[in-house]
């Protein structure tokens, strides 16, 4: 049997799993990844002509993408927050 080790990331529910500095930082980087394509998406967004425009994503990305959008003079509906 090998020395190699397993492991395991829990993606969404945190509860129950002690802060620690590496869990910080992983949330730090997924927040960073997110703030950057959300940028993009922004920028190509913006380049478009014609409305209304649709825009689908994750539960993660509708709070801070509609602000993002709505600092950059577009009207936000969001139809539902938390699609299930």
């Amino acid at each position: 049997m090998s020395d190699a080790r397993l492991l395991i990331v829990f993606i969404g529910n945190y509860e129950g799993i002690r802060e620690s500095a590496a869990l910080v930082d992983f949330e730090t980087r997924m927040e960073a990844g997110f703030r950057a394509r959300e940028a993009e998406w922004l920028r190509r967004i913006k380049k478009i002509t014609k409305t209304p425009v649709l825009v689908v994503c994750g539960s993660a990305h509708v709070n801070h993408f509609s602000e993002l959008l709505i600092e950059n003079d577009f009207e936000v509906i969001i139809e539902n927050p938390l699609w299930e």
